[in-house]
């Protein structure tokens, strides 16, 4: 591994999308359109929509440290605070406010012009496949690439070679993340369609309840095979992912019998972007481009990490030490992908570190001896200042493991159990709100 010494060139950038349900006063989902203040989603640089026409999600520029994206999802999150109505909030928590009945959940909107058509289309399919109530789960997506200070001699095919064998290296080593900054042990009954009277309903040892059984996994998926070779072969990937039909007869169909349309495609996958693995590879398609096409020309420009849980105790999502464990993290695999050999595995596989961790983290603390002691070879490669945030987040990391620090969702499951999941949720979506 190759040490770094420009101290004045970035090493990265660091980018997040981060999804918000608009709630109202009393925790239940809003049922009002997108507000016009926040202007149009299909346009709007910054702030669009996701799945429902009431989950949110603001978009950062790429900041060149964790320290500089933490202040940028601040602002930004106040800035959309202040263009809710009076009468709205933005729920903390992945893990939703109180859902009504399936017409309540709305679809996101974005009328006949151009792409968007397609995108209601595009979930108007995941609600056939999954539900809308799994889509409803909100998170943190950390989109990271090298800066100059990383890549400066490397041709743009070795960067971006090394950039899909990251994404195989950090898949693997996410659960760590999930571990620390899980943040959906519990959910309250209307999640589970249970619209009645009822107990919020806690799952046993699980840090988060998205990234597990009952979140983001589509058990059809887990058999895609994977091949982090190269942008080429994890195009190939995908693309094999899309044209293979999906097992479900009914979700083969692009048509009802009325012949509307109800989803874009009949495969494994729609399309590339409903892959639901820990990292995904990206790059931006040129003009008349798709994302399969930038793959199979080799190109591969930034990796997206969609692991961490919106954490209730900051309006920004999380923390500023998970955002710099995490920023760990993409360095290791960065570093470590210099050397990794080919990896041809299936979703699965792939993900099973972090769905273990996501259902039975805390019935006994992982094993962090093999991923410290990776962590520590990696320090002296990066410059003093670096060093020593990343120091510190180790040492923090021991702490954790030693007992002497709570892990997040244990603080979260208690703090639900002793005040209720509405009432804990709801008393920090007020109190994030800053003066004007």
């Amino acid at each position: 591994m190759h040490q770094t010494n420009d101290k004045f060139a970035p090493l990265s950038f660091f980018g997040a999308e981060k999804e918000s349900l608009r709630c109202r006063a009393d925790g239940r989902l809003a049922t009002t359109r997108h507000p016009e203040a926040m202007g149009n989603p299909l346009l709007c640089p910054w702030l669009t929509t996701d799945f429902l026409e009431a989950q949110i999600e603001i978009i950062t520029t790429p900041q060149n440290s964790a320290a500089a994206l933490h202040r940028e999802l601040g602002r930004l999150t106040d800035q959309a605070r202040r263009l809710l109505p009076a009468d709205e909030f933005l729920w903390p928590s992945s893990a939703p406010c109180i859902l009504g009945p399936d017409p309540e959940l709305i679809l996101a909107r974005y009328g006949e012009k151009g792409d968007g058509p397609r995108r209601e289309l595009y979930r108007q399919g995941l609600k056939l496949r999954g539900g809308a109530r799994r889509q409803a789960l909100c998170g943190l997506h950390l989109n990271w690439s090298p800066g100059p200070a990383l890549t400066r001699n490397l041709p743009a095919e070795e960067i971006s070679r090394r950039l899909v064998r990251a994404a195989a290296i950090l898949s693997r080593d996410s659960w760590l993340l999930v571990w620390l900054g899980g943040a959906s042990p519990c959910a309250h009954r209307s999640f589970l369609g249970q619209v009645d009277e009822g107990p919020d309903f806690f799952a046993q040892d699980a840090c988060s309840l998205r990234l597990g059984p009952h979140g983001y996994r589509l058990e059809e998926q887990d058999g895609i095979v994977l091949d982090y070779s190269s942008p080429q072969a994890w195009g190939r990937s995908l693309q094999n992912a899309v044209d293979t039909p999906h097992p479900r007869p009914e979700l083969r169909q692009t048509q009802d019998q009325n012949g509307h349309r109800i989803q874009i495609a009949g495969g494994l996958l729609q399309t590339e972007a409903e892959l639901y693995s820990p990292v995904r590879p990206k790059a931006l398609p040129k003009a008349g481009e798709s994302l399969l096409q930038a793959f199979a020309q080799g190109r591969c420009e930034w990796l997206e990490l969609r692991i961490p849980d919106l954490n209730p105790f900051f309006p920004e999502g999380c923390s500023l030490d998970f955002l710099e464990t995490a920023e760990l993290l993409f360095f290791l695999a960065w570093f470590e992908s210099e050397t990794a050999a080919d990896v041809i595995c299936t979703l699965a596989e792939i993900s099973a570190p972090a769905r273990l961790i996501a259902t039975q983290g805390r019935r006994q603390a992982p094993d962090l001896m093999p991923i410290q002691s990776r962590l520590f070879s990696l320090l002296p490669l990066l410059p003093e200042a670096q060093q020593q945030r990343s120091l510190a987040r180790l040492q923090q990391l021991t702490e954790i493991a030693e007992g002497r620090q709570a892990v997040l969702s244990s603080v979260i499951e208690d703090a639900c159990r002793a005040e209720g999941f509405v009432a804990f949720h709801l008393r920090h979506a007020r109190g994030a709100i800053s003066p004007q």
